[in-house]
């Protein structure tokens, strides 16, 4: 098994990270505003931020009263969108990679449970970088996708697009930005930094390909006697102080097959396999199964 060293915490500073204090700088109002007079015939009432108007367009607002999942078609200037859904359940994002000419044409599914939901949408001339508020709109969400639902399951398509990538240094090589470009390319719906989608407790539930592992200073020991009869002792470091790997394969319970990059100053995908059943002498890990939030329609 490989001995992790220390991971570089660079993706702290990132400038997509600092992106979100833009949502702090616009003061924007809370998504529980009084929605009880809408129904699903009234259209949800899109307000655009100062000057933004001719950055988005949709063909079609949608109703201010929505089930399980929205349709937003149209056009953008940008070249990439963030949609920040906030909820009485808690907020995430969704990010959208525009096709040719700006066009879009996705599904917004929701996955927080009924309420008031105020969608914010932001926009970048890069996938890095500062965000520009667009607009926003409220809506009275009436049903809602449970996190177990197969709808939601990304696990198949991440695990793919990162067995492609091996031998490949994706963003700068740190191991966070692995994840964070399997989620946003393949539209999911999570919270930055490190709330990758549902947690996942491998005791109750099986760990499955596409699953993310996120380490905290996690150090494991292996005891056993060498060919002499001497007593051999071997620890593993993995995260300092925090690492994320992408699980491809479920070997047995606690052993699984993971890329991720940044290990050992190998800053390129790697694949290798790692063995969770040695006795754990520090730190902790969180297994988070990624949830869709955004389907494109004609991809």
């Amino acid at each position: 098994m490989t001995h992790f060293e220390r991971q570089s915490p660079g993706f702290r500073n990132s400038r997509l990270l600092l992106a979100w204090g833009v949502l702090l700088a616009l003061g924007l109002p809370t998504a529980a505003t009084q929605l009880s007079s809408l129904d699903a015939q009234t259209p949800a009432n899109l307000k655009y931020y100062s000057a933004q108007k001719a950055n988005l367009s949709l063909e079609s607002v949608p109703a201010a009263q929505v089930g399980k999942k929205i349709t937003l078609t149209g056009q953008t200037t940008f070249k990439y969108v963030m949609i920040q859904v906030q909820s009485p359940q808690g907020d995430g994002a969704v990010h959208l990679h525009p096709g040719k000419g700006g066009a879009f044409d996705v599904d917004l599914l929701f996955s927080r449970g009924a309420g008031a939901y105020r969608l914010t949408f932001f926009g970048s001339q890069q996938n890095v970088g500062r965000l520009e508020g667009i607009a926003y709109l409220d809506l009275k969400v009436t049903a809602s996708y449970k996190s177990t639902d197969r709808a939601l399951d990304l696990g198949p398509r991440i695990a793919k697009y990162i067995r492609g990538q091996k031998g490949v240094s994706i963003g700068r090589g740190e191991c966070w930005d692995a994840a964070q470009s399997a989620l946003d390319l393949h539209g999911a719906f999570w919270k930055r930094t490190f709330d990758y989608g549902r947690k996942i407790t491998p005791g109750q539930e099986s760990v499955r390909p596409g699953d993310i592992l996120q380490f905290r200073e996690l150090r494991l020991e292996e005891r056993d006697v060498d060919d002499q009869g001497r007593s051999r002792i071997r620890r593993f470091n993995i995260g300092n102080p925090d690492h994320t790997s992408i699980v491809l394969e479920v070997l047995e319970k606690g052993r699984y097959v993971v890329a991720h990059q940044n290990v050992n100053g190998v800053r390129h995908m790697l694949v290798e396999e790692l063995d969770l059943t040695l006795s754990r002498i520090g730190g902790s890990y969180t297994v988070y199964r990624p949830l869709a939030g955004l389907v494109y329609r004609h991809r």
